[in-house]
């Protein structure tokens, strides 16, 4: 019998095998509450993968509703020799999966009352978690309704949390997703090898739409009359051709059993166009999940419950019940009336708890943060004596309220402690409107932050952390900065997204001040959580490749210079960067391209053109590297290392006395460099210039030692005395 242990050394029983994978099994164990899953064959990077998630889990967006929305791993299983062989995670509970409540047949049966409200709240729901999990830095890859499971109240779990896509930021490890369904992978990605692929947030957002389209219509959505020739292709062809009944050109049609896209809000019906049209040819315009979050949430406040069919629910936009003109239609109903149905007001308080408790931690929380901050404040402002009246009746406030309702409680305190200062201290607390900066990333020596006409309106107290954090910004002290741009998050919740745009830029702005200092990966740490709050800036993913080049993680870097390229490819100096990178790990036709790129789009500059001879150099193509370096010299004149490259070349090409100027010319711009005497004197000795050749490696021997360089300063001496004896 095998026994297995937690990492505290408990006993974990298996009590019940549940469900087997190829990749594992699933198991009820002696903990209520736990499952554990063991691996056929467990490998060193399961462990390495599970800790990395044990050491960063995502935030559960519905922990303060007795719910588990994300099946994370708990702790590690182990063998009795101390080998990890799987890992314990949360039973998920009286739950069903997705399959059971978006398909009209297997819903009758399984859960009648899930109408269209409920279903717009389960896709709201996931669409919260997906944005949770990309804002850690999580790719879930399999997005599937099958990992997908939902309960009676429309909150949702994901589960299989371990085929997630988890990276190593630090040693530069990408522990990919190598699964994934028929009909749900991106176009881009049909056909390939997942285990090789580095997947992105922009191959999930395909998946949660087409995962979102199951829940509002209960199908997928590259389906419908087929008016093309031949026969009707596979679902992975007509999502590789992007033919849905909504693309261009598409030669899918509608039946009358499929439910048309101008039922649900335009809201809606824009991210689907986005996202299958768009989307098609370029994934990063797919929307986001917290853009299907706000959409959705709009979508719920428009639905309005049919007066004829109570389980019915319609979108007051569209202005008729749909669901009633289907059935006379139809003469089916796929949400019928029923004795228990869900009204939207009941589901309404549920979402309405959702957001609050999830998108922003917690209301309570906030409230009782602020009531801190106000007591601190008032405790500054009046005396001992008073406060400690105020204090009682502060207290007597929450004693009464609190066993009915917490959020009350403090609610009332803390309009109390407000009314009390406008009172006692005549104060009054104004809301106004402050100017929002300009999405411009400046260098620390480019000045003032360009102000644009956008505002935004705060609370007195977000007010000053927020003013704070500006002044803190404009004077480079970053991490002051993102203080209080966090405390303003923490306090007034309704500008997050406006909010979020300055705290990217602090963040982006330390990780470059870290950089400068040598401190690579912390700073890459703070590009990680630009990029979490802001996807779509170029100038962050190439300040990332900057530094994971530092470290010597070039993979990682090439990978952020193209993602900088594909959002700006007009910048010159990105191709450079990754002709450079090539350079570097010795791939020089790859170089030269990017080198090409870089001069196309901007041929006025100088290093282009030596870069691209330095890579052509080691093609050993001399004629090639001349002509670059002609064009580079013809830019600026005045660099030294262009005339010493052009030696090179020249040296290669037997034309010494154009070597030989070259080199000369290098010193007369630079006479502190001792390797320019030294590859002169290498040409004086070729040509049998003898005498020259010592002097030459004599000063440059002579300056390696007034540097200390004592080992360059040997090795000069040591060719003197060996061209001294071939003389003799």
């Amino acid at each position: 019998m095998t026994y297995y242990y937690d990492s505290k050394g408990r006993y974990i029983s298996l009590e019940k095998r549940l469900a087997s994978s190829g990749e594992g099994e699933v198991w009820q164990t002696n903990f209520s509450g736990y499952l554990a899953k063991i691996y056929h064959f467990p490998k060193p990077e399961h462990l390495k993968k599970l800790q990395l998630m044990l050491a960063n889990p995502p935030e559960d967006p519905t922990n303060t509703q007795n719910h588990i929305s994300i099946a994370w791993v708990k702790d590690l299983l182990m063998d009795g020799n101390g080998n990890c062989v799987g890992f314990i995670m949360p039973a998920i509970n009286q739950a069903k999966e997705l399959l059971y409540v978006y398909n009209p047949q297997y819903r009758l049966k399984q859960a009648p009352g899930f109408n269209w409200y409920y279903l717009h709240t389960a896709a709201y729901n996931l669409a919260l978690i997906i944005s949770e999990l990309h804002a850690k830095g999580y790719i879930v890859g399999d997005i599937n309704p099958k990992n997908i499971l939902v309960n009676d109240q429309g909150l949702i779990s994901i589960i299989d949390t371990d085929s997630f896509q988890v990276s190593d930021s630090i040693e530069g490890i990408i522990y990919r997703c190598a699964v994934g369904l028929e009909g749900f992978t991106p176009p881009e990605l049909l056909n390939k090898n997942l285990s090789s692929i580095n997947q992105t947030r922009y191959h999930d957002r395909f998946r949660l739409a087409v995962v979102i389209h199951h829940l509002l219509f209960g199908y997928h959505p590259f389906i419908g009359k087929w008016t093309g020739y031949g026969d009707v292709p596979e679902q992975n062809e007509l999502i590789r051709q992007g033919f849905w009944l909504y693309g261009r050109n598409t030669p899918l049609q509608l039946t009358q059993n499929i439910i048309p896209l101008k039922v649900v809000h335009p809201e809606i019906q824009k991210l689907f166009l986005k996202c299958f049209n768009d989307g098609h040819n370029s994934p990063i315009l797919r929307p986001s999940a917290q853009d299907w979050c706000n959409a959705l949430k709009l979508a719920l406040s428009d639905l309005k419950t049919c007066v004829h069919i109570a389980n019915h629910s319609y979108s007051k936009i569209y202005g008729n019940c749909y669901w009633c003109e289907r059935t006379n239609q139809l003469g089916c109903d796929i949400f019928p009336n029923i004795t228990n149905y869900i009204t939207p007001a009941q589901i309404e308080l549920q979402l309405q708890q959702q957001i609050s408790n999830s998108n922003f931690s917690s209301v309570t929380k906030k409230i009782k943060l602020i009531i801190k901050l106000e007591q601190k404040n008032l405790i500054q402002s009046i005396n001992k004596k008073k406060y400690a009246i105020i204090k009682a009746i502060h207290n007597y406030l929450t004693f009464i309220f609190t066993k009915k309702n917490k959020l009350i409680a403090y609610s009332i305190s803390l309009i109390g402690i407000l009314l009390i200062k406008i009172i006692i201290l005549d104060v009054f607390i104004p809301f106004f409107t402050i100017n929002w900066y300009s999405q411009q990333f400046l260098e620390p020596s480019k000045g003032k932050i360009k102000i644009s006409n956008k505002s935004i309106s705060l609370d007195y107290r977000s007010q000053i952390f927020y003013q704070r954090g500006i002044k803190n910004y404009r004077k480079r002290k970053y991490e002051q900065a993102i203080n209080d741009f966090e405390n303003v998050l923490i306090i007034n919740y309704q500008n997050t997204n406006i909010v979020n745009k300055f705290l990217t830029k602090a963040y982006f702005e330390r990780g470059k001040t870290k950089a400068k200092n040598g401190q690579y990966v912390t700073a890459i740490s703070d590009y990680n959580q630009a990029l979490s709050l802001i996807q779509k800036d170029a100038e962050i993913y190439y300040q990332r490749g900057l530094a994971y080049s530092q470290i010597k993680k070039y993979e990682f870097a090439l990978n952020n210079y193209k993602q900088a390229i594909y959002l700006a490819p007009y910048k010159s100096e990105y191709y450079n960067t990754i002709g450079v990178t090539y350079h570097r790990i010795k791939n020089y036709t790859l170089a030269v391209e990017s080198f090409n790129k870089a001069i196309a789009l901007d041929s006025s500059i100088s290093y282009f053109y030596s870069n691209r001879g330095l890579a052509f150099y080691q093609l050993k193509s001399y004629q090639t590297v001349v002509n670059d370096l002609n064009k580079a010299i013809q830019i600026n004149p005045s660099d030294a290392n262009y005339y010493n490259l052009r030696g090179f070349a020249n040296f290669n090409l037997n034309s010494f006395q154009s070597a030989i100027k070259d080199f000369t010319k290098a010193i007369e711009l630079n006479p502190e460099e001792p390797s320019f005497y030294t590859n002169r004197g290498g040409v004086y000795e070729k040509t049998g210039n003898i005498q020259s050749a010592i002097q030459d490696f004599q000063t440059a021997a002579e300056m390696f030692l007034r540097k200390g360089n004592k080992e360059e300063y040997q090795k000069r001496k040591y060719k003197i005395t060996l061209i001294k004896s071939l003389k003799s």
